[in-house]
């Protein structure tokens, strides 16, 4: 084994474009499948001691979101595998949402939603249905995972405000900047914090979102990213996630562990099985 800490991997993905058309799979073409199963994550977290995991949505075209929700759910239904829960894709903007999150939230494996926020005009996340469909989450005990640009982090922010009784995972340490300039590093560290001081949020310590190919991260790149978030969010409101197979584009699934460990190098033992484990069964 060589990680033996237990593991909850609160964020993987698998696709298959044989079955569902991912638009923004074309960006990355060359360093990305255009299938990962289930085997091809086993393998890639062979050797850590993942014993339970999430899957998160990969943003399939609208007209197939109803049917990734199905093959979210039915991978959960599955005991012979280790997936637990699921985040699936929505339309926070809908005016349908709600029948559509009632129809799913019967399904106990189904744990978040998640909105294109990268692709979706921003301003609706201010509008009275929006935040509508935000409220209801919490109502139903469905978290919703935020994922902005540092320099959108503000509508976030907002949201997170006019919904207190939702819960919300940050993804992928709030995306911050790849070799971020100081203008640009401030921002994200500011914006962090900002979430941070809200009571209903929590940040996923996932791969960064760096999806620059020719962007080769180091360890020692990551450092400070992930004692920031952690020191912001304090040891109980942060959880681990791979991001798999999305940081193959710069990394790995391992590489990542090993950024966590080297940076909260001198936390104690308990600290860190919160965040790998702990934390995150909680929330799944």
């Amino acid at each position: 084994m060589l990680f033996e800490k237990r593991i909850i991997d609160t964020h993987f993905h698998i696709w298959d474009t044989d079955k569902f058309t991912l638009p923004w799979l074309s960006f990355f073409k060359d360093v990305l499948k255009t299938k990962y199963s289930l085997e091809d994550y086993a393998q890639a977290k062979k050797g850590y001691n993942i014993l339970k995991s999430c899957y998160v949505e990969v943003d399939a075209i609208p007209e197939q979101r109803e049917q990734e929700a199905k093959m979210a759910i039915s991978l959960c239904d599955n005991p012979q595998n280790q997936v637990v829960a699921a985040t699936i894709g929505c339309d926070l903007s809908a005016a349908n949402f709600e029948s559509y999150i009632l129809k799913h939230m019967k399904e106990k494996h189904v744990k978040s939603v998640r909105h294109n926020f990268f692709t979706s005009d921003l301003t609706l996340t201010r509008t009275h249905q929006f935040i509508k469909n935000t409220q209801l989450l919490g109502q139903l005990g469905i978290m919703c995972d935020l994922i902005m640009d540092s320099n959108k982090m503000a509508y976030g922010i907002n949201l997170a405000e006019k919904c207190p009784g939702t819960t919300f995972i940050i993804d992928h340490c709030g995306v911050c900047p790849i070799n971020a300039d100081v203008k640009a590093w401030e921002l994200w560290q500011q914006g962090i914090k900002k979430y941070s001081q809200l009571n209903n949020t929590v940040c996923k310590i996932s791969e960064c979102g760096f999806t620059e190919p020719s962007y080769s991260w180091k360890v020692e790149d990551v450092i400070e990213i992930i004692r920031h978030c952690v020191n912001s969010f304090g040891e109980d409101r942060v959880i681990y996630g791979s991001n798999w197979p999305v940081c193959e584009i710069t990394s790995s699934l391992g590489q990542w562990i090993t950024a966590i460990d080297v940076s909260l190098k001198g936390c104690s033992q308990e600290s860190l099985d919160k965040l790998f484990f702990k934390k995150c069964k909680k929330i799944l």
